[in-house]
């Protein structure tokens, strides 16, 4: 057992002297014919997408790829160039038959030996720019309302939002007009809290007393749409003036 492993060991160290630098793209390949292998290998770099133009004769070359075996199961495979500088090795885990699967793997693996295309290489900048973007975005807080807002008697005003995942709603508050200098505060998902609004109870996930001012601290985890509202249906005749700054935060 120890032997078979330093056997294996020795083979992937020799694998990884023998990578040179990035291949041609688009080079001319002959894939040397062994037991209908070189047809799945073949097959494989077209569904892989590996950058090679195979062609049918060594002579037309620019490099060529012999299948490595011990003269029954198939061991690995080998890219050479014009001076039979070999370029490439690729050495299975363990020795396998002629299998497709065995194929793609192999070709897998060769594909990531060329340089990416530039419009590949545009399209991952354009991923690694949207994920910078998108984390960015998650980790500052988004502004749920900011600034003076009047309200009149008997009325509500509300801000709705979105999350996607567990966040918090965290901000303050101020009140005036009235005798009491005061509001009623509701987040909650966005049908709960417009039937809390009119009347008609709902499952609400903070709702203040009347409160002249005060601060929020509102966990929420469920994923979907809410509303933050600012209710003075309470009274009948003085209409309010909030002044709130509140965001989302993560």
């Amino acid at each position: 057992m120890k032997r078979k492993l330093f056997s294996l060991a020795i083979a992937l160290f020799v694998c990884a002297l023998e990578c040179r630098a990035e291949l041609p793209r688009d080079a001319k390949m002959y894939i040397e014919p062994f037991d209908q292998f070189d047809t799945y290998l073949g097959a494989a770099f077209s569904k892989k997408h590996v950058p090679v133009v195979l062609v049918s004769t060594a002579d037309q070359a620019d490099l060529q790829l012999s299948i490595l075996s011990d003269g029954e199961l198939i061991t690995g495979v080998r890219v050479e160039g014009h001076e039979k500088e070999i370029l490439w090795t690729y050495l299975f885990p363990k020795p396998v038959r002629s299998e497709m699967k065995s194929a793609e793997k192999c070709a897998g693996q060769l594909k990531h030996q060329f340089p990416l295309s530039p419009d590949e290489l545009a399209r991952r900048e354009q991923h690694r720019a949207a994920a910078a973007a998108a984390s960015q975005a998650s980790a500052e807080p988004q502004t749920i309302c900011n600034g003076n807002f009047p309200i009149r008697a008997g009325s509500y005003l509300y801000f709705p939002f979105q999350i996607d995942g567990p966040q918090t709603v965290r901000g303050s508050f101020e009140v005036a007009g009235g005798s009491g200098n005061d509001i009623q505060v509701v987040v909650g998902p966005r049908s709960e809290v417009l039937n809390w609004l009119n009347g008609h109870g709902g499952n609400i996930s903070y709702a203040s007393d009347k409160l002249t001012s005060g601060n929020l601290n509102v966990a929420l985890t469920d994923p979907g749409d809410y509303l933050l509202a600012f209710s003075n249906r309470f009274s009948v005749v003085s209409a309010k003036s909030v002044s709130a700054n509140v965001q989302l935060a993560p």
